[in-house]
This record gives structure tokens, C-alpha cells and sequence, in this order.
């Protein structure tokens, strides 16, 4: 069994989803969601690791 194999098959296929797709790659929600969260610079992040990344 080779875990980073099975991986991104499982994974992989969508990257290329997220790159191309309107929403992501044009940055718009990146910038509502910032709006959203009230930033005040004391914030901490988890990566939980759901997606491609807005910028792959």
C-alpha cells in the first residue's frame, strides 16, 4: 500500500478543478471571507488541509 500514492489520486484529480475554476482563481471570496473575519491581527490559522489552495 503507498499512502502518498492512494493520496493523490484521491486528491490530485480536483487541483487542477480549483486553478481553473472562475471562483478561486480570480481571488474575489479571498477577499469577502478577509472582510468576513474581521481581522485584528491576533488571529491564529489551522491548515486542515480541504482543497487545492486558492493559489496552487
Amino acid at each position: 500500500m503507498d499512502l502518498k500514492k492512494d493520496i493523490q489520486q484521491q486528491f490530485g484529480k480536483n487541483a487542477d478543478s480549483y486553478v481553473s475554476s472562475p471562483i478561486h482563481k480570480d481571488g474575489k471570496d479571498l477577499q469577502k471571507l478577509l472582510y468576513m473575519a474581521a481581522l485584528t491581527g491576533n488571529e491564529k490559522l489551522l491548515d486542515v488541509a480541504t482543497g487545492g489552495g486558492a493559489y496552487s
